[in-house]
């Protein structure tokens, strides 16, 4: 076997240098017969030939033809080790066209991260869509596939469920996911995915996925507890540049508080008459959290943020309903053009519990908003 390993080296040497002193238009056909020794498992060739033929053909591997170089990384990502080939061999297959490239780059354990990352960064989307299928995916390599911002990529890389996600890179993703639709859906399936980043996304995705939100993600005490030591943070610096307005009607709403006149009643009457600022302190007020929450969740535009500060702050069915036909009328110049939206949102509101709708407020309370 050692004689005959000898004598196909000499053959391989032999046609890799007949190869290269040949113009480009006619070395295929030794290329593709250099590639097939390596491809064809019959010729049950030692490591060492194997190795030495697939340094001689590294020079060649532009000169083989398309189907051939395919199988050829098909061979070569079926390999648990290098073990005598170069791995630059597979880095160069893992830089061909993509029908090429993709065995190994979804799958060939010889590609290093720095082989990955240089190929992310520098290679097409489809290329980039391959490497998030991999199952050993570390988060320099992840960061790198993200850093394109491609919703395809990160699709995928989401699907991949046998590489985890750190909180780093889950946070990375949820602020894609504003401007990206479609990774929503598959984001909000990951099991990493803690509440607090799922509660954030609420902002900006549809009414379904909001349901789909506070249905499956509670609210831990710890998580609250860290939550209301942001909060108070922030409000040390917040009482400071308070806009007049809103420092007037947080103290007239103090004064109120006293004699227990912040009630259902005073909330919608202050939001009937416009005082909108007296809505967001008496709002805050009720469900203790700042008023710079109360803000957001006064002018977001579906009432279902609303509904949740609504049932902590223990307001009557009828009158979440009541100030959703309100606050409709004043975001669109009518009342509520479609019956259904009335439904949805009371729909939405008796769906929700006191006990998580309070935990969800010093979450959104306690988040950088």
């Amino acid at each position: 076997m050692v004689g005959g390993g000898i004598v196909i080296e000499r053959e391989v040497e032999a046609l890799a240098r007949a190869a290269l002193q040949k113009p480009p238009s006619q070395r295929q056909a030794i290329a593709g017969t250099i590639a097939t020794m390596l491809i064809d498992r019959e010729r049950k060739l030692t490591e060492r030939v194997r190795g030495v033929v697939a340094h001689l053909i590294q020079p060649l591997v532009a000169d083989i033809e398309h189907t051939l170089r395919r199988e050829l990384a098909e061979e070569l990502a079926a390999m648990p080790e290098a073990g005598e080939l170069p791995p630059n061999l597979f880095v160069m297959l893992a830089n061909d066209q993509i029908e090429v490239a993709h065995p190994l780059l979804s799958r060939s354990p010889i590609l290093t991260d720095p082989d990955l990352i240089a190929i992310a960064r520098e290679r097409s989307s489809a290329h980039r869509t391959a490497i998030a299928q991999r199952p050993d995916l570390s988060d320099a390599v992840t960061g790198a596939l993200l850093d394109a911002a491609e919703a395809e990529v990160v699709t995928a890389r989401l699907a991949n469920r046998a590489a985890p996600l750190s909180p780093k890179l889950l946070e990375r993703i949820v602020m894609l996911s504003q401007r990206m639709e479609v990774i929503q859906p598959p984001l909000l399936q990951r099991q990493e995915l803690p509440a607090g980043l799922a509660y954030r996304m609420f902002w900006w995705v549809g009414a379904s996925l909001r349901r789909h939100i506070v249905q499956r993600f509670d609210v831990s005490p710890e998580m609250i507890e860290r939550a209301v030591a942001r909060v108070v943070d922030r409000r040390v610096t917040e009482t400071g540049r308070l806009a007049e307005d809103q420092g007037r009607a947080r103290q007239r709403v103090a004064m109120l508080a006293r004699g227990g006149g912040v009630t259902e009643t005073f909330l919608l009457q202050s939001y009937r008459q416009g005082e909108i600022a007296l809505f967001e302190a008496a709002l805050a007020h009720m469900t203790e959290i700042r008023p710079i929450t109360a803000r957001r969740i006064a002018f977001e535009t579906t009432g279902q943020a609303l509904a949740i500060a609504c049932k902590a702050a223990d307001v009557t069915r009828q009158g979440f309903s009541t100030l959703f036909m309100l606050t409709r009328k004043m975001s669109r110049g009518t009342k509520v053009s479609d019956p259904k939206d009335l439904l949805e949102a009371v729909a939405f509101f008796d769906m929700v519990d006191r006990r998580r709708a309070l935990a969800i407020l010093a979450l959104w309370d306690g988040d950088a908003i």
